[in-house]
């Protein structure tokens, strides 16, 4: 029951650290930053993943290798196959965050 509720209120799955996403995200060349993660599940078998990860000034084809390695990362440690990261320039204007949001080490 515990885990049906959960489920319906697309609560963070009980085995995800978040802080640990964070520090396995920070570990990818050209991730400067993380912030408005949200990990969820639709079902026991189906979880989902959005963030705005922040990167420097970088072509589309950097920040396209950026997005594939966090898709890999989240699949392989994780379990997560549906993600949805917003690779976004030190600023970020989609939620207004205008410095790097904290590292989760500090």
């Amino acid at each position: 029951v515990r885990e049906t509720v959960d489920i319906l209120l697309e609560s963070t799955p009980r085995d995800i650290e978040m802080s640990t996403m964070v520090r396995d995200f920070m570990q990818v060349p050209g991730v400067l930053g993380v912030h408005d993660l949200h990990v969820w599940s639709l079902s026991r078998s189906l979880r989902l993943m959005s963030a705005h990860v922040i990167v420097d000034d970088l072509p589309l084809r950097q920040a396209n290798r950026i997005r594939a390695e966090l898709a890999d990362l989240l699949a392989h440690e994780y379990g997560i196959i549906h993600s949805g990261s917003a690779v976004r320039r030190r600023r970020c204007r989609a939620c207004g965050q205008r410095k790097l949001p904290a590292r989760a080490d500090q």
